[in-house]
């Protein structure tokens, strides 16, 4: 077996003499001290905008067999829970582990519905609406130390639906009265040994937290948060409630609010509303710290989910317009307009739902009820990236072929400028989220020494 100071100078030798067979004068001697470093970060590149030519729906691993209403990572994993009970043809009850290549169980799951997932101590904490989890009896709220799941005492009296991390503690917001024997009306905080009320809660349940500017942000159905007037937002500044203006409304019906992001240093609200802060805006509208303002002329049906991916604002639910735009479910924003993300997400009967989004590794995943994404099949979660195969294809040739064109292209682009594939998930070979020498070393070591290449998603 090669050491690794020979395995590292093999390296360096492609290198030098790919360097010197494109006319570089390079000292090998500095190359090796700058490898051996960590040194070169020569072109280091973050994600191109995912909005070129070239980027598609695919789906994941054969996907789930019901609806999927979280999206989480953990341990460099990616964590899906919802409604379903068998994952890539894999029984994984109602919550499941995405390593790369394949899903997988956690344990024995819950014995319900997963409806958010968040990191808090180390642990993955999961909310939804089961009594157990991988056996162990639990109230609508457990913990996952990386093999098992824990119990969090006597836990909540009813659903859970929302989970966040706030001033060093775990906020779980819902549709329960009680958190470990505690009065918390559908709002409470865990500290990691007992749970304690937000003031007197609200009077109605919870679909969404967010911490903005040091304050945490609550969207859902209620009129009043610790006894204050707030038509389905408030604000917790960890000691007193607050409204935001007059909130939102919705003629004939109970206004929503059922996601929340922070985009261009402004809080977003997502959901089910026709004015805010009694400005007209549909379903979507941002607030600057004083007033409420719509982005553009919004969304023709619900907006569930809101994440900012590749600088871009993007929002999913159950609608067919954006800003007037025909869209499928999904749609983004660029500070000014809606565009597209391709065909878009959609179902069976014309009915399809994205419940859930996540920035992933560079990638964008979907998760919700739906059959197609792109114009293919793909079973209720999707990934929107430009990555097919394995990583690696740098020149971006058609037939997704990793050559030595590619290291080629590589090394022109760490060292003398040149161009690579628009697709940042193909040239980040070591899956990295950084261009760079690491990169080249894993390209080397698969064209030459029989090592594999990380899938794409």
């Amino acid at each position: 077996m090669r050491s690794t100071t020979t395995h590292a100078l093999l390296v360096i030798e492609i290198v030098v003499l790919m360097l010197q067979s494109q006319g570089a004068s390079q000292d090998i001697k500095s190359l090796e001290a700058n490898c051996y470093q960590d040194q070169i970060r020569v072109g280091t590149t973050s994600s191109s905008s995912l909005w070129e030519a070239g980027y598609f729906w695919s789906p994941l691993g054969g996907g789930m067999d019901r609806d999927v209403w979280a999206l989480g990572e953990f341990n460099g994993n990616l964590i899906a829970g919802g409604q379903f009970t068998i994952a890539g043809g894999t029984s994984a009850r109602f919550i499941a582990v995405w390593d790369g290549n394949m899903w997988g169980p956690m344990a024995s799951g819950m014995s319900g519905q997963v409806n958010d997932l968040a990191v808090y101590n180390d642990s993955l904490y999961a909310a939804g609406m089961f009594d157990s989890a991988g056996g162990v009896p639990v109230n609508y709220v457990a913990a996952w130390n990386g093999s098992s799941w824990l119990s969090l005492g006597s836990d909540m009296d009813d659903i859970t639906e929302v989970l966040k991390v706030y001033h060093g503690a775990l906020i779980v917001a819902g549709r329960f009265n009680y958190a470990g024997g505690v009065p918390s009306r559908f709002i409470a905080e865990w500290d990691g040994s007992q749970w304690d009320s937000l003031s007197s809660g609200m009077n109605g349940y919870n679909r969404a937290l967010l911490v903005y500017h040091d304050t945490l942000i609550v969207g859902g159905v209620f009129t009043q948060a610790g006894g204050v007037s707030a038509n389905a937002i408030a604000a917790w500044d960890g000691v007193s409630w607050s409204n935001l203006g007059s909130g939102m409304q919705i003629q004939g019906d109970n206004p929503s609010v059922n996601c929340l992001a922070e985009f261009g240093g402004h809080l977003v609200a997502g959901g089910y509303f026709s004015t805010a802060g009694g400005i007209p805006a549909n379903n979507i509208a941002m607030w600057d710290g004083n007033v409420w303002s719509p982005l553009g002329a919004g969304m023709n049906g619900a907006v569930y989910s809101l994440v900012v991916h590749d600088g871009r604002l993007i929002a999913g639910g159950a609608f067919t317009q954006a800003g007037g735009l025909a869209v499928n479910n999904i749609a983004s924003w660029d500070g000014s307009t809606w565009d597209s993300l391709g065909l878009g997400i959609y179902g069976g009967a014309g009915i399809a739902y994205v419940f859930t989004l996540l920035s992933y590794r560079g990638y964008l995943v979907a998760g919700g009820f739906f059959l197609e994404a792109g114009g293919i099949p793909a079973q209720h979660i999707a990934v929107w990236g430009c990555c097919a195969g394995t990583t690696g294809n740098v020149d971006s040739d058609a037939e997704d072929v990793v050559d030595i064109s590619d290291l080629s292209a590589l090394v022109d682009f760490l060292f003398f400028g040149g161009a690579i594939s628009s697709c940042f998930q193909e040239s980040d070979v070591d899956e990295s989220l950084a261009i760079d020498i690491s990169d080249l070393t894993l390209l080397v070591d698969f064209l030459f020494f029989g090592a594999s290449l990380p899938a794409c998603m």
